[in-house]
């Protein structure tokens, strides 16, 4: 019999039922790194049988182990997942506590026994998992490193429910990694989740497809995938045979057909070929959602002033997404018309549509604006990430500084023994160097290696080191050493 266990409720740090609920009619971002959306860590299908997986890159390998006895995270337990990491990213904390009745209710399962089981079976399965990146964990700047991450542990409490005749109350307390909590929170590459697509998706090749789509079209909205490189990271197991890939390729058509219908800001384009050694190449390409479906562009035609009959020669004579460039071409002319106090209808709407069959050319000039506005962004995006740099390097300025000031203010006595052993590793450095080279390299190097023996054998005097600016640093080592 288990014992009973009469907390409080802020003992256990149950948050406010606010706080356990997910917004309604608005998004509820989750914020991961782009590495974790990359490769995955959970599967499609339910099967206990498998536990462990790799994935082999061009730089290294990913491996992931999960519990033998209960295999690896699935679909409903990968939402799990996120409605944990929602509640601890919006409380700032590794720790969250709630019950089995909020996860289900928030992620729009069913109530009861059954569904409670599943979360606990859910819980166990990720506090089971280890994930490697071995030399294939993207970290900016083309550096990639190697990394290993578990993702949480927890506890299930029975409370006192405050009145007689009646169960144990079951709380929650789930404590996410601190590297994987860090990573998502900390990550300069990373992308905002809303949990409400992946609960709407339903279908776990959906919700895989979506996520993974959030990474590769990190900066790019086009995407072009090998087919069988593609189901490896969305976890489909595929033969290499055409007949088999053809139907897989069918399988990612309706994924994105169901993405398209939930999505609040991306419609995605599909299509594939195959190239001279005979692979199947996706290419996937998202656009901003504005009008997309066959409603929309309906409305948008009867805005413009066609009739009933007219807009339906239309759509029988144009594919919707032609009919979509055709309105976005319109509608930018006619806004740069009307700055000139000039007015076009739709008149000249029906002369920009291409013959039926042919395919819709955008004119020069809207070309050239989604032109600018692209070399805009990658200009705003280059410049973000010089100035990230530049901060990374005065961050490392600093510790240098630190570190030197610290050296100057040891007892002389210990300076003095510092120097010495500096100039003999600086010494032995140039073995083998001309004499012009060790003239004017060997200050440098002592002084490279007084800052290397400080850091290593006097960091309680670094850590001493109050906090500044690097010139109030730079000041005092002037005024020092002069």
């Amino acid at each position: 019999m288990k014992a009973k266990i009469n907390l409080s409720k802020q003992e256990l740090l149950l948050l406010p039922v606010k706080e356990r609920t997910l917004k309604q009619g608005q998004a509820n971002l989750v914020r991961q790194d782009i590495n974790f959306l990359e490769f995955p860590i959970w599967t499609l299908k339910n099967d206990p049988t498998e536990s462990e997986f790799e994935i082999k890159t061009d730089n290294g390998v990913y491996s992931y182990k999960a519990n033998r006895d209960i295999g690896i995270p699935d679909s409903n337990d990968h939402l799990i997942l996120y409605y944990i990491l929602f509640l601890t990213q919006k409380t700032n904390s590794r720790t969250v506590s709630f019950t089995y009745y909020d996860v289900c209710t928030n992620l729009k399962f069913s109530i009861g026994g059954r569904e409670y089981k599943r979360v606990h079976k859910c819980l166990k399965k990720w506090s089971g998992v280890t994930i490697f990146f071995d030399g294939c964990f993207y970290e900016g700047d083309e550096k990639i490193i190697s990394s290993s991450f578990h993702v949480l542990r927890f506890k299930i409490k029975e409370v006192d429910n405050g009145a007689k005749n009646k169960p144990q109350k079951k709380i929650i307390s789930v404590t996410v990694d601190e590297d994987f909590h860090n990573k998502a929170v900390n990550s300069s590459f990373f992308r905002n989740i809303d949990l409400n697509v992946l609960i709407n998706l339903k279908d776990p090749l959906a919700r895989r497809l979506h996520e993974y789509l959030e990474k590769q079209l990190f900066e790019e909205n086009k995407t072009e995938e090998e087919a069988l490189n593609l189901f490896e990271k969305l976890r489909i197991k595929c033969d290499p045979y055409q007949s088999i890939i053809k139907r897989r390729l069918t399988s990612i058509e309706k994924a994105l057909d169901r993405i398209n219908k939930n999505n609040p800001d991306f419609v995605y384009s599909f299509k594939y070929h195959q190239n001279q050694e005979k692979q199947f190449i996706l290419e996937i390409e998202r656009q901003a959602r504005e009008c997309h479906t066959r409603e929309d562009v309906i409305e948008k035609l009867k805005k413009y002033g066609f009739w009933k009959n007219p807009i339906k020669k239309v759509i029988k004579e144009h594919s919707i997404e032609i009919l979509v460039n055709v309105l976005k071409d319109f509608e930018f002319i006619k806004a740069e018309k009307s700055k000139n106090g000039e007015q076009i209808d739709g008149g000249y709407l029906q002369g920009m549509l291409p013959n039926p069959g042919e395919n819709y050319v955008f004119t020069e000039a809207y070309t050239n604006h989604q032109s600018n506005i692209e070399n805009k962004k990658r200009i705003e995006r280059n410049e973000a990430e010089k100035k990230k740099q530049e901060k990374e390097e005065e961050k490392r300025t600093i510790i240098k500084c630190k570190i030197r000031l610290a050296f100057l203010r040891l007892p002389k006595k210990e300076r003095k023994k510092i120097t010495e052993e500096a100039k003999e590793l600086a010494k032995e450095e140039l073995k083998g160097e001309s004499e012009f080279a060790k003239q004017h390299l060997l200050k440098i190097r002592i002084r490279t290696k007084e800052d290397e023996i400080t850091k290593n054998q006097h960091q309680a005097s670094v850590a001493k080191i109050e906090d500044a600016t690097l010139q109030e640093l730079q000041k005092q080592i002037r005024e020092i050493e002069q």
